[in-house]
């Protein structure tokens, strides 16, 4: 009994260490963001290839260009969305399903406006 209370802690200690570390909201110098009052879609389409990538999802502005490689779906899933609304592709995983809550926080951290 006490070997089968050791194996449980074990495991569930092992399940805390390995929860992904989320970093936090991406913070930018970049003169045309403006946080206060938002940024415009015409600003959002101008980063439009995979050298600069932001991609707008239920109206917030997400920068994935350090990201596109570390997509498990691979990059070529989001680069169509560069400089455009992603809103749809994003919350239907491209009509595959829905992404993870960690997907969610994922791009909760790249994060850096708001359209107006």
């Amino acid at each position: 009994m006490l070997i089968i209370i050791i194996l449980i802690t074990i495991f569930f200690m092992m399940q805390y260490q390995n929860k992904p570390k989320i970093s936090p909201v991406n913070q930018t110098n970049n003169p045309n963001i403006n946080q206060t009052t938002g940024l415009t879609v015409d600003q959002v389409n101008k980063h439009n290839n995979a050298n600069d990538c932001w991609v707008i999802v239920q109206n917030h502005v997400y920068d994935v260009t350090n990201f596109l490689g570390q997509h498990p779906g691979g990059s070529d899933k989001i680069i169509p969305f560069c400089g455009k609304d992603a809103t749809d592709a994003f919350l239907t995983k491209g009509g595959q399903g829905s992404h993870s809550p960690r997907a969610m926080q994922k791009l909760e951290s790249l994060k850096i406006g708001l359209i107006k």
